[in-house]
């Protein structure tokens, strides 16, 4: 256990320790501290990164991160490619190097040296009467606020979008429990990314809040068929199910059944992010007690970034009343599995965070509610989730990509914003790593429903300046893009979704 932080004397006397708690578990041995205190690190990629910064180091840095760091780390990767012919086979040969070495190096690191982000979002208005909440909430305000609150996620790769959620609602929640194990979900070795991250000044602010799980997976359950469209999800259904196990053998062990009762556990992936507007009235205001569990947060699905929207018919049907009428049309692109919010007597019941599970959207909290920032266009991230992912279709890209990458000769613009990630032929067929079409935001939904989803989004992506996350958003990111598609691609997103 490391050294307590900040007081968080709430919690700790209901049995949270307010401290970052570093667990080694394993299904079948006790609970012990981990005493591996190794930080990760990389000086050239200091060097550069320092060298790039300018005084306000935001700018420089975004450009060295998203650009540098992913040249660098896939130039390393084609250095220890043993041939170029079978792709496929000597990638997946590659991929354990790759996760938990080259990675660690380029682009981990690179994120540590991301500078704090200074103050939280203001606290907006409540307005328990709000008729977009009124499958939810009566109209009054909550006599026993505040709900209390535990937010369960599990860390794969992206620190930067664990840094939006944390920024979004650190202080509204009581405490994120944060899982990682060392295996990718189809079995490939990644280490512990984020043990190394969270002892950053980067994350230092928001440890009273955190207990962080990393997991090491037992040979025995490690996927035996690491090839894709494979589909063994146990390694999933561990990081669903252990968190629980862990609350109830800490937090809730000794609680009064009455205590329990105002506990709720936010269900939901990484990159799927409640905003803190509807937290907040989840929180302060009354629910009514007819609630149908779980509570729905309707969250559009992003593609590459905050232009492109995934249709996934998901929640066509959603009903919804009062203002939301006039964004309607959000409705084609809605994810249904996330967030959720549910009683903690319901996971616990369970024995896990219990996704999946649905009334349809019966009882939601409004459009504007959520956001999934699925397939992010980073192009290590993307390539990433190409093989660790349980339903991804892995591809090893063209020889001279390769050749290109070993002679040291990649350019990010043209070999993997272009290439890398197909940008035109995924935008002429209105895709982007999926079955269904991904539409840029101009042609998707009327400008109206734009500023909307605009001013939904975390707060950390639309008021951090200048541009703190480059490939989530910033200012004009849906113009630009549209433009770029023209420039490179010779058509219109307009007139490309038409057809």
């Amino acid at each position: 256990m490391m050294p307590t932080g900040r007081g968080f004397a709430g919690l700790a006397s209901l049995g949270i320790f307010a401290v970052l708690y570093i667990l080694r578990l394993t299904l079948d041995g006790p609970l012990v501290s981990s005493t591996n205190n190794a930080i990760h690190t990389g000086a050239s990629a200091t060097s550069t990164a320092n060298k790039n910064r300018g005084s306000n180091g935001h700018d420089e840095y975004a450009y060295w991160y998203y650009k540098e760091a992913s040249v660098q780390a896939f130039t390393e990767l084609a250095q220890q490619m043993s041939d170029f012919e079978n792709l496929n086979e000597v990638l997946l040969g590659l991929a354990d190097t790759f996760l938990s070495d080259i990675l660690l190096k380029h682009m981990l690191h690179a994120s540590n040296q991301m500078p704090p982000v200074g103050g939280f979002p203001p606290r907006g208005k409540l307005n328990c009467k709000d008729t977009k909440y009124a499958s939810v909430l009566s109209g009054a305000k909550d006599k026993n606020a505040p709900k209390r609150i535990i937010d369960i996620i599990g860390f794969g790769f992206d620190p930067d979008i664990l840094e939006v959620r944390l920024l979004e609602y650190y202080d509204l929640v009581d405490h994120f429990v944060i899982f990682e194990q060392d295996k990718a979900h189809r079995g490939f070795h990644k280490g512990f990314w984020l043990e190394s991250l969270l002892r950053t000044k980067r994350f230092e602010r928001f440890m009273d809040k955190i207990t962080y799980i990393p997991y090491t997976v037992p040979n025995n359950l490690i996927p035996k068929n690491r090839a894709p469209q494979k589909f063994d999800w146990s390694l999933e259904g561990i990081m669903r199910e252990i968190p629980i196990q862990h609350l109830k053998n800490t937090t809730f062990a000794d609680m009064a059944d009455e205590a329990k009762d105002n506990f709720y556990i936010l269900q939901n992936d990484g990159d799927e992010i409640m905003s803190r507007k509807a937290l907040a009235h989840f929180q302060q205001c009354e629910l009514l007690t007819t609630i149908k569990y779980p509570i729905y947060a309707p969250a559009p699905t992003w593609k590459r970034n905050s232009a492109w929207m995934f249709h996934t018919y998901d929640m066509k049907g959603l009903p919804i009343g009062g203002e939301d009428l006039q964004y309607g049309e959000l409705r084609d692109y809605l994810w249904r599995l996330g967030p959720t919010l549910w009683r903690w007597k319901d996971v616990e019941a369970e024995g896990s965070t219990i996704r999946g599970k649905s009334n349809q959207g019966s009882t939601h909290l409004g459009l504007g509610a959520a956001n999934h920032f699925s397939s992010p266009g980073h192009a290590i991230l993307e390539f990433i989730k190409g093989f660790t992912t349980v339903d991804s279709r892995f591809a090893g890209k063209s020889v001279e990509f390769w050749k290109r990458a070993r002679d040291g000769q990649l350019n990010y613009d043209v070999d993997l914003n272009g290439f890398l990630l197909n940008f035109c032929d995924q935008a002429k067929q209105n895709k982007y790593s999926s079955r269904f079409p991904t539409i840029h935001v101009h042609a998707a939904v009327d400008k109206r429903t734009q500023d909307f989803v605009v001013q939904s989004l975390p707060w950390a992506l639309t008021s951090l300046k200048p541009y703190r996350y480059p490939y989530l958003y910033h200012p004009n990111l849906a113009d630009e893009e549209a433009q770029m598609v023209q420039n490179m691609c010779g058509f219109s997103v307009q007139e490309q979704a038409k057809k």
